[in-house]
């Protein structure tokens, strides 16, 4: 059986060849090469809900985040066609507006297995997303990934 840690162990090689880990950040990691980090004095506005299921309808679990520059990333996964599948959204104003829609990264029929802990990695325009996956009845590494930050995902994963 995978455990947890061999998954984030996937995520770091991964986020290693594309050049640094994740951009800038990637679940709250240290800045980046030439990524300055956070501007000196943030203004915080108020909390912004980018899940786009009904409210209220599904917990939404262990969010994982990664900026490339003014663009962030969220996947997470969540119970809202019956089973637990990962989603994805992001902003390209530095999390001031988001996508209106959340797009749905695994591909295995809606209710039919468990897809969870996402973890992402980015790189410029390059965002990549591996997970747990039990479609084929054990744990499984699934991967998809967009080259066009978020726009477009592979059709299978």
């Amino acid at each position: 059986m995978l455990r947890p840690g061999i998954l984030t162990l996937l995520c770091a090689l991964l986020c290693a060849s594309c050049g640094g880990g994740g951009g800038g950040r990637s679940g709250g990691g240290l800045p980046g090469p030439g990524d300055p980090g956070p501007p000196v004095d943030p203004v915080l506005g108020p909390d912004v809900r980018i899940s786009t299921d009904a409210p209220g309808a599904e917990l939404s679990l262990i969010p994982e985040v990664c900026c490339s520059g003014d663009v962030v990333y969220v996947a997470w996964y969540d119970r809202r066609n019956g089973d637990l599948d990962v989603y994805f959204n992001a902003s390209e104003d530095g999390g001031e507006t988001w996508r209106e829609a959340d797009v749905r990264l695994d591909t295995d029929v809606a209710g039919a297995a468990g897809s969870l802990i996402p973890k992402l990695c980015c790189a410029g325009d390059a965002v990549y997303v591996v997970w747990f996956d039990e479609r084929d009845g054990d744990p499984d590494i699934r991967f998809n990934r967009s080259l066009d930050r978020g726009v477009t995902w592979l059709a299978e994963d």
